[in-house]
């Protein structure tokens, strides 16, 4: 090969581009499939989700603090957290039930309904605040 000439290219013609390993070619590929890939993109967005919404509970000792509470390993709580796996529906379940409408807010972040949960835990904290008020003044009184 002659002329900067690669495998595979007409004689006479010059590359302009450098050999890339076909390692480098995987990357490329996988970058843009990922971009067309809205499965892949969802399922990161979903894991991002779950990350968020486990460290809102626990920011510190996540793993550790969940995994007691949920009665799994803290390995398989890392994997989440680290975007490996995700939690089955029956995990997210148990720990909706655990943690409250604020754990399924910022698990679902970004979906329209979760403004309106939102604003319906908003609601019933201030009037919980309200009673809570209302009964230390009528305590005084």
């Amino acid at each position: 090969m002659t002329n900067g000439q690669q495998g595979g290219e007409s004689p006479g013609v010059i590359s302009m581009t450098p050999a890339r390993s076909p390692d480098q070619d995987i990357v490329l590929f996988q970058r843009a499939a990922y971009q067309f890939d809205p499965q892949q993109q969802q399922a990161d967005r979903c894991s991002e989700n779950v990350r968020h919404a486990l460290l809102a509970v626990y920011p510190r000792n996540t793993a550790k603090e969940i995994a007691r509470d949920i009665s799994i390993p803290q390995k398989r709580v890392e994997k989440w957290l680290n975007g490996e796996a995700l939690p089955n529906q029956q995990r997210i379940d148990q720990m909706a039930s655990i943690y409250g409408a604020q754990f399924i807010c910022n698990l679902f972040a970004g979906q329209d309904w979760t403004d309106l949960l939102q604003a319906e835990v908003l609601r019933r904290n201030t009037a919980a605040e309200l009673r809570r008020l209302a009964d230390m003044v009528e305590g005084q009184g």
